[in-house]
């Protein structure tokens, strides 16, 4: 099976580095998301969202 020239695969590398790179960004704002929501007073929470899991707001 032949490979891609160099050319390609330095083109292949720095797309998917790229897409890597946002994927962290966007993993470190979900984790600095969840720290918010883990600090939300439980009261808060529970008249937000009901006990089975479905939310409370409109349809």
């Amino acid at each position: 099976m032949p490979l891609p020239s160099l050319l390609d695969q330095r083109r292949i590398a720095a797309a998917l580095s790229r897409r890597l790179g946002e994927a962290d960004k966007l993993i470190a704002r979900l984790r600095d998301e969840l720290k918010l929501i883990d600090a939300l007073p439980a009261p808060l929470l529970r008249l937000t969202f009901r006990v089975d899991g479905a939310t409370t707001g409109g349809d």
